[in-house]
């Protein structure tokens, strides 16, 4: 049996899941100490809105390339400290990347740090200055950051929501998992979904 089966599940069901609007690569290398992230996620150039609307909430935050972080609890203040390294370590990966081929990059073209977990402290929220967002449940650090939060359990209960509360715990993710089934009409993401739980 997996030593983290949440993260394996993560790791597994998350590409499958960003498919139709980009390529989703479990446990990205940094170049730096050999650091991997969870995912590292590139936004496909060509999106079928259609796909879009399927995936909900977690289509509308991807708009850009992103590396995920998933946690199966609460993040401590210094995992999110680690995580905010490696979205560091890729920005200069990019950088260099762009120099050597003689582009220019924006901020808009760096990459963003998705942190998912299913509940947040108060401590650190207020810690690293994180906002809540217009929608629930999804909150943003300072902007220069470029780091979002989504905490699983503060999502509205939703059908737009329902891909990300796949990621939940216990009934959370039971209750998600069984709204799932009970839908008419299926995409084909959920045959994945069956497999990697």
């Amino acid at each position: 049996m997996p030593q983290f089966p949440h993260d394996d599940f993560a790791k597994a069901y998350l590409p499958e899941l960003l498919r139709p609007i980009g390529i989703a690569i479990p446990n990205h290398p940094l170049k730096a100490e050999s650091r991997f992230a969870d995912l590292w996620f590139v936004r496909s150039n060509t999106i079928n809105p259609e796909d879009l609307d399927i995936l909900g909430l977690i289509g509308t935050l991807l708009t850009r390339d992103s590396l995920i972080e998933v946690f199966r609890n609460a993040a401590t203040l210094i995992e999110i400290r680690a995580s905010q390294n490696k979205l560091f370590y890729q920005e200069i990966d990019e950088i260099n990347q762009a120099k050597r081929d003689d582009k220019k990059l924006t901020e808009t073209d760096l990459p963003w740090l998705w942190l998912i977990m299913p509940t947040v402290s108060k401590r650190l929220i207020k810690t690293f200055s994180i906002v809540p967002t217009e929608h629930p449940g999804v909150y943003q650090f300072p902007e220069g950051q470029r780091t979002g939060l989504i905490v699983i359990h503060q999502l509205e209960k939703t059908e737009s929501t329902l891909w990300l509360r796949i990621l939940g715990r216990a009934c959370k993710q039971k209750k998600a998992i069984e709204e799932l089934s009970q839908r008419p009409q299926v995409p084909p993401i959920t045959a994945t979904v069956a497999r990697t739980k």
